[in-house]
């Protein structure tokens, strides 16, 4: 049975950063107050524009990524 610990599962967090690029920083850099953030989002997220070019293209469909080709399955070897 597999071990599922940070190191077993490295390899998944490396492929993932491979296709999607390393995470960044999630928080405005700053003094931006929470409310002030929250106020500005939902007035950007009523823009249809704002949703359709920023939200759902490059976020949720990943129009910027190039189309993932998938190759065979091969299992992950875990040294065991």
């Amino acid at each position: 049975m597999a071990d599922n610990t940070a190191p077993d599962l490295q390899h998944y967090a490396d492929l993932l950063d491979a296709r999607f690029g390393e995470g960044g920083e999630t928080r405005p850099p700053g003094g931006v107050t929470r409310g002030l953030r929250e106020w500005f989002g939902r007035r950007l997220l009523r823009r249809e524009w704002f949703v359709r070019r920023i939200v759902l293209d490059p976020w949720f469909l990943n129009r910027t990524l190039p189309t993932y080709v998938r190759t065979a399955w091969q299992p992950v070897e875990n040294g065991a």
